[in-house]
């Protein structure tokens, strides 16, 4: 007669669903402590964030949003981009901050960075201008079970960058069509996304030209032009 076996088998329920280790403000992840950028995390399970002693930030309080947090001090002047990619705009929140104090642990220390693509309200994806002297946090928050985030800060990708005289580009943020032009012929056109692929590339031979944005999904995106040998990068917006 054959002997069937049966174990138990015990799940533990509380640690499988825990609160994200950088759910509340005192516990943001601090960027400037990440081995390199742009940040990535994947899977962030948003559904057991919390919202304690999170809101009543000046401007703009994130209210009864539960959600997680992320801060940097900027080391010298450059921009901050965020952007959840697996969340659509009417799902997500995503908004920078900004402080004097670079250890806050409540909302009310931040101040909103109110700026045209720091969005008060809905959005997947977030930018701002920072300055040395201020330490910025970011807060995320989705309505999906799981979600990611990717965040750069500029100037560490564009140190060895040169900065075009009389260069333009425009409109930013962009629908269709993105416009440039330049002093110097632009030979060509790259874009990246925000984990570094390569997802468009366009000869110009041209000081002025257009390229058509109109199949990119909605984001943030690293777009480099050479002219006369030497490359400059820029970040754009995809509405």
């Amino acid at each position: 007669m054959k002997n069937n076996t049966t174990s138990d088998v015990v799940i533990n329920a509380e640690s499988a669903f825990q609160a994200p280790v950088n759910d509340l403000i005192t516990n943001a992840i601090n960027l400037l402590d990440q081995a390199a950028m742009p940040y990535v995390e994947e899977n962030i399970h948003f559904l057991m964030a919390t919202n304690t002693d999170d809101s009543g930030q000046q401007e703009c309080s994130s209210g009864n949003v539960p959600g997680i947090w992320y801060k940097i001090t900027p080391q010298q002047d450059g921009e901050i981009d965020a952007l959840l990619s697996s969340a659509n705009n009417s799902e997500s929140v995503l908004i920078i901050y900004e402080s004097l104090n670079p250890d806050a642990t409540t909302g009310i220390q931040l101040t909103w960075v109110n700026q045209p693509n720091n969005f008060c309200g809905v959005g997947n994806s977030a930018s701002v201008n920072a300055v040395v002297g201020k330490t910025y946090y970011i807060f995320a928050a989705s309505t999906n079970a799981y979600a990611d985030i990717t965040i750069d800060v500029s100037q560490v990708l564009s140190t060895n960058d040169t900065k075009f005289i009389d260069f333009s580009y425009y409109p930013n943020p962009v629908i269709n069509e993105l416009h440039f032009k330049a002093k110097t012929t632009i030979e060509n056109i790259q874009i990246f996304n925000m984990l570094g692929q390569q997802i468009f590339n366009q000869k110009i031979n041209d000081t002025n030209g257009s390229v058509s944005l109109s199949t990119l999904n909605k984001g943030l995106y690293l777009a480099e032009i050479i002219s006369e040998g030497k490359k400059s990068t820029f970040k754009i917006v995809k509405k």
